[in-house]
């Protein structure tokens, strides 16, 4: 029995760790895509300010999704 919580407490370890993984792919992924469609849009090279505000909103959405899946329980 003791073998089992182990092996549980270790799997549920790595499917965390693969999740946080899996989100900062996804951040990384939309500030890509939030920094080209800007400079698209402004057709030049946007300045430092631009890159604040995705930086800040970025910030944001990475508290949101801390607080939001610091209590998650993962059961199968």
């Amino acid at each position: 029995m003791m073998v089992q919580i182990n092996a549980e407490e270790e799997d549920a370890s790595l499917r965390m760790t693969a999740n946080y993984y899996i989100y900062l792919v996804w951040i990384l992924l939309t500030i890509l895509i939030a920094s080209l469609t800007t400079k698209v849009y402004l057709g030049e090279e946007p300045g430092p300010i631009i890159y604040l505000i995705t930086a800040i909103f970025t910030l944001i959405f990475v508290i949101f999704l801390y607080n939001k899946m610091k209590n998650v329980s993962i059961s199968y």
